[in-house]
């Protein structure tokens, strides 16, 4: 920015342009004042009624799906602004083929840059296939406005908190083309908590075992054939299905995790 003793060096020559009358003096001097004005004013109204946007068409998808993505930024007033740089924050697991991505202090995110300039009442939209390569929830934004005065003497910066998000789910495969071992299929050991049965859903009876309850006992099935009989029913339907992972990925604690194993993990546990 111009230094505020500019003002009184300008002052000062069209004090000896008058005194002097030296034409030039009073217009070195007046332009230095129309100068300093106009920065004035950039400095103070440059970022007033400037809005920033991002769009998804939708925030849950899958590993290899592609959003419909797009930035606005939009100049809502009559100053201009001659040049602006648009720095967003973008996260590293998702793809945007076409932009310029810069790499960024913060791990795991990236900088998304755009330049550009806004005409008195205008609005600029840029169209982007966002693409999910990685799982997670994905953060976008901040986002940083930059810009400056026409005579490059110069520049401000107004910070936009609003953010996007989109969530990428593991990826679906069928369960045939993970090529899991089949040795243990129904696993390791049998279970000690029976399946829970629903009594109204009967579907025939069988000889009695000593883990029975002796509510379930088909009396009228036991005096026909003179041995206990048991009455079977239908396991119920709506059964809640914990699948835990283990995300340890070595055998000692001290190596290493494997990021690769630990993602193929996920997605065979989704």
């Amino acid at each position: 920015m111009l230094n505020d003793m500019w003002i009184l060096v300008s002052g000062l020559l069209i004090l000896i342009g008058l005194l002097t009358s030296e034409g030039l003096l009073l217009i070195v001097g007046s332009l230095v004042v129309l100068i300093w004005l106009a920065t004035k004013i950039w400095d103070r109204f440059a970022f007033r009624r400037v809005s920033h946007a991002r769009s998804l068409n939708r925030r849950r998808a899958f590993i290899g799906d592609t959003l419909e993505y797009s930035v606005s930024l939009r100049n809502d007033k009559v100053l201009p602004l001659i040049w602006v740089d648009i720095h967003d924050s973008f996260p590293e697991g998702l793809g945007l083929p076409g932009a310029n991505l810069r790499s960024n202090t913060i791990e795991g995110t990236r900088q998304h840059t755009i330049t550009t300039s806004l005409l008195p009442f205008q609005q600029v939209t840029w169209k982007y296939d966002l693409i999910c390569s990685t799982r997670g929830y994905h953060r976008i934004g901040p986002v940083r406005v930059r810009s400056g005065d026409i005579f490059g003497f110069g520049m401000g910066e107004a910070l936009f908190s609003g953010t996007e998000h989109v969530l990428v789910y593991p990826r679906v495969v069928d369960l045939d083309q993970l090529n899991l071992p089949s040795e243990y299929p129904l696993g390791e050991g049998r279970g000690k908590r029976p399946l829970f049965r629903d009594t109204t859903r009967f579907t025939g009876q069988r000889e009695y075992q000593s883990t029975d309850p002796m509510k379930h006992i088909d009396w009228k099935a036991t005096a026909r054939s003179s041995r206990l009989q048991t009455k079977i029913f239908e396991p119920v339907v709506s059964l809640n299905v914990l699948v835990a992972l283990n995300a340890t990925t070595s055998e000692q604690p001290w190596e290493t995790s494997n990021r690769r194993l630990f993602e193929r993990g996920v997605t065979v546990a989704a």
